[in-house]
């Protein structure tokens, strides 16, 4: 009896072993399979993404460096402008000061010569009618020196 229960426990064991060989080998084991499968894709998808955020980054840093020395060099551009400009612009205040001195000296220029044109128009004869008058009062009893005086007034004005 010994021996056949013994044998009986060995068979059984032998059985229990078969079997679940059996469901390890069909069952479990391609779960496992296919479980470590998903799992290192989804690793090496991971270390690929990671890498691609990597390349991604280094662009960005690139990029980034690219504009900042772009943005100095257009920032070196708009000071050159500006001092140009400002240049120009105390270049164009200094002409347009001197044009209108110019202008400011023309103009006193004419209203001196308007000036002396009315003086020459208005006063002028004046003077000379007045002039005749006194002569003419002074010199009324002697009309020959009043017209010699006359004569020579009018032949100085004339030759000026």
């Amino acid at each position: 009896m010994i021996v056949s229960e013994l044998f009986f426990r060995i068979l059984n064991f032998f059985i229990v072993f078969i079997l679940f060989s059996y469901i390890f080998k069909n069952h479990i084991y391609p779960l496992a399979k296919q479980q470590l499968y998903y799992y290192f894709s989804s690793l090496k998808n991971l270390k690929d993404l990671i890498l691609v955020a990597r390349r991604r980054q280094q662009a960005l840093d690139k990029d980034f460096i690219e504009q900042k020395r772009e943005a100095k060099l257009l920032l070196e551009r708009v000071k050159k402008w500006n001092a140009v400009i400002v240049h120009k612009k105390d270049k164009y205040d200094y002409e347009i000061e001197m044009r209108l001195r110019a202008i400011k000296h023309l103009r006193e220029r004419q209203e001196a010569h308007f000036t002396q044109s009315v003086t020459n128009k208005l006063l002028i004869p004046r003077a000379f009618e007045k002039a005749a008058l006194d002569l003419q009062s002074e010199y009324r009893q002697n009309e020959k020196k009043a017209e010699h005086v006359l004569g020579t007034v009018m032949a100085c004005i004339k030759d000026k």
